[in-house]
């Protein structure tokens, strides 16, 4: 097996465990507030913006599954239209 073979096997194998991971867990611990949903400052705490409190946020490769799921529906949805007897 020639080493770009073997590369491109590994690369596939490992973004469809990753396509898999987000499937499952889709959303990861916030990493600006550790999962809390409060921001330490120096004059006490106060909500995170980038989670907006939750203390989660929706992992990148699950922004762009949901993206491809959307776009897969409104073309299937067009075709459905197109479709339909008058």
């Amino acid at each position: 097996m020639t080493p770009a073979l073997a590369a491109t096997i590994a690369l596939v194998v490992i973004l469809a465990g990753y396509t898999l991971f987000c499937l499952v867990s889709p959303f990861g611990m916030c990493p600006r507030c550790h999962g809390t949903g409060r921001r330490r400052r120096l004059l006490g705490e106060r909500p995170c913006t980038w989670c907006s409190s939750t203390g989660s946020r929706m992992r990148p490769g699950a922004r762009l599954v949901a993206a491809g799921i959307r776009m897969h529906r409104a073309a299937r949805t067009a075709q459905e239209r197109r479709e339909v007897p008058r």
